[in-house]
C-alpha cells in the first residue's frame, strides 16, 4: 500500500515531506522506504509531527476493526485529539474494514466525521459510510493502493501443479486445521508451499499454525518466508512463489496471487477478506468450511481477469489524484 502510494506521489509536481511514527525497529523500514522520515512511536514524536504537518493521512489498512481488539481505534483517538489541538485536517486514503461492530463505535465515527477526505478500498466500507450519512460529498470509492505497486512490479507467473497456502486465524483457534491441510493432498499438487507472510511468531499466524501441525503433515510442505528484510519490496515481489492454486486468509497475499495469475480461494476470516472476495467476483468461504467445499473451490476457481485488476489500479490512481487535488499537492 505504501509503495503504491509513494510511486504515484512521485509523479506529482510538488515535493512532499512525509513523517511517520511506528512502534517497531526503525532501521529496516528506513532502508526500504528512505523517502519517509521514520520516527519512534512516542507521544512527543507524534505530537511534533502533527503540530508541523499540513495534513494528517491515514493510509491503507482497516481502521474499522473493533471485534478482535480496539488498538487501531485507540491509536486514532489520540491522533485525532492532536489534530484537534493543532487544528490540522485529517484524511483517510485506501481504507477498509474488518468487522461490522466498528461502524457503531462512536469514537471512530467522530474521527471519520472530522476528516476532510475519505477514500475506501472496497464497496462494503464505502456503502457503510454512506449509510451513516457522514460527509457523503467527501467519501469516494477507490481501491487498494497495493495495485499501483503490483501493476508495475509483477510477481512471478503461477507455476502449474504448485499449491500455496498463506493461512492466519487472527488469534482464534482452528480446530479443523489438520484435517483441512491433510485433505489438500487430494489436489495431487507436485509442490506444496507453506508461505509465511507474518515474520513474527504471533498466535494464529502462519508460523504458529505450521508448528502446530503433526510432523507427518509438516513434512509434505515447504515453508518459505515472503519477507526478506534486506531486500527491496520489488525483489520480494519478483521472488513471490506464485502457485497454480492459492488458499489464503491473508488480504494482501491474495492480491499478490491475483497479479501472478493464481487460482485463488479466500477463507473469509473477517469482513476485510469477504469484501476482497466480493470485489473480485469470488466467494469467501467460512474458515470452518467442509474440506470438500474448499477443494471444490480450489479446483473450480479461475485466475482473476487482468481487466479487473487494471480497473482496480485505475481506481487506486484516481483516489490518490483526488487526495492530492484536495490538499493542493
Amino acid at each position: 500500500m505504501l509503495a503504491g502510494f509513494l510511486l504515484e506521489l512521485s509523479k506529482k509536481p510538488y515535493q512532499v515531506s512525509i513523517s511517520c511514527c511506528i512502534p517497531y525497529e526503525l532501521n529496516k523500514i528506513k532502508s526500504r522506504f528512505p523517502q519517509i522520515n521514520w520516527l519512534p512511536y512516542t507521544q512527543e514524536a507524534r505530537e511534533a509531527c502533527i503540530k508541523t504537518c499540513d495534513v494528517w493521512l491515514g493510509l491503507g489498512g482497516s481502521p474499522f476493526q473493533n471485534s478482535v481488539s480496539t488498538w487501531f481505534i485507540d491509536h486514532l483517538a489520540i491522533e485525532h485529539s492532536l489534530a484537534l489541538k493543532f487544528s490540522k485536517p485529517m484524511a483517510f486514503l485506501g481504507i477498509g474494514s474488518q468487522d461490522d461492530e466498528a461502524f457503531a463505535n462512536k469514537d471512530l465515527i467522530r474521527i471519520i466525521d472530522y476528516s476532510e477526505f475519505i477514500s475506501t478500498r472496497d464497496t462494503y466500507t464505502y456503502k457503510n459510510l454512506l449509510s451513516k450519512k457522514l460527509l457523503s460529498k467527501k467519501i469516494s470509492l477507490g481501491a487498494d493502493l497495493g495495485h499501483l505497486f503490483l501493476s508495475k512490479n509483477l510477481p512471478r507467473d503461477a507455476v502449474k501443479g504448485r499449491l500455496s497456502t498463506i493461512l492466519n486465524s487472527d488469534y482464534k483457534q482452528w480446530p479443523n486445521l489438520n484435517s483441512l491441510v491433510t485433505s489438500l493432498d487430494d489436489l495431487k499438487a507436485s509442490e506444496q508451499i507453506w508461505l509465511i507472510q507474518e515474520s513474527r511468531k504471533l498466535p494464529g499466524s502462519e508460523q504458529s499454525l505450521f508448528e502446530s501441525l503433526p510432523y507427518e503433515i509438516k513434512a509434505k510442505w515447504k515453508p518459505i518466508f515472503a519477507e526478506q528484510s534486506a531486500s527491496p519490496l520489488s525483489t520480494i515481489t519478483s521472488l513471490w512463489p506464485t502457485s497454480e492454486w492459492t488458499l489464503t486468509s491473508r488480504y494482501h497475499a491474495a492480491i499478490v496471487s491475483f497479479w501472478g495469475g493464481s487460482k485463488p480461494t479466500i477463507l473469509g476470516l473477517n469482513k476485510k477478506l469477504e469484501s476482497l472476495a466480493n470485489e473480485f467476483g469470488l466467494e469467501a468461504l467460512p474458515i470452518d468450511s467442509p474440506n470438500k467445499t474448499v477443494l471444490k473451490s480450489l479446483s473450480g476457481t479461475k485466475p482473476i481477469d487482468r481487466s479487473i485488476l487494471i480497473d482496480h489500479t485505475n481506481r487506486a490512481k484516481i483516489s490518490v489524484d483526488n487526495f492530492c487535488r484536495t490538499f493542493g499537492i
